[in-house]
């Protein structure tokens, strides 16, 4: 699964999406434009990811902004900010190219995300839906792993206006990968 011609192991026909379009409401300031160390949540969040795929979109609002980020990063809107990250899923899995088969789904505000745990969440997928990490019984679908091939449930979901990613997750097969099993490469599970 991983593309050994890169000078670090990325995963092959796989992509990465952040969604960062949230309002921020209860934080009071986007969190796309937090500092993590010399750069953003958004900034640092994209490096990590761009270590393990080849391409990443982010997801944001229309008239939101976003810090500086690499040329070669594909940038998308939501069309109808409202419904929350199912909405943004769906527009980052229709910005990606048709060769593309998985996606790296994460939120924003994962900066300390570890590329060990996309590799491994990815190497987990083998012919499910999804590879979800769940820990203390709670599924964290974004920090997670997709199969492009849901956009159409993904899709009857929004048109039926049931936005929640656990509706998503009960209509898909999802492997969900304990915490416990997470923990032998990420200790505290910053990720």
């Amino acid at each position: 699964m991983f593309n050994q011609q890169s000078s670090t192991p990325q995963l092959r026909d796989a992509a990465g999406i952040v969604l960062c379009g949230g309002s921020s409401i209860r934080m009071g300031t986007p969190k796309a434009w937090l500092p993590c160390g010399t750069d953003t949540f958004l900034q640092q969040i994209v490096g990590r990811l761009s270590e393990a795929v080849p391409q990443v979109v982010v997801v944001s609002s229309p008239d939101q902004s976003l810090p500086p980020l690499d040329s070669g990063v594909i940038l998308a809107h939501d069309r109808n900010p409202g419904p929350g990250p199912l909405e943004g899923l769906a527009v980052g899995l229709r910005s990606l190219p048709e060769a593309i088969e998985t996606a790296v789904v994460v939120a924003c505000d994962v900066p300390l995300l570890k590329p060990q745990v996309v590799y491994h969440l990815a190497n987990l997928l083998e012919s499910h839906d999804a590879s979800v990490p769940l820990v203390d019984g709670r599924p964290h679908p974004l920090v997670a792993v997709y199969r492009c091939s849901i956009l159409k449930q993904i899709e009857g979901l929004l048109r039926k206006d049931q936005l929640s990613m656990r509706t998503l997750l009960s209509e898909i097969d999802v492997r969900y990968i304990e915490g416990s099993d997470l923990q032998s490469i990420d200790r505290d599970l910053d990720s």
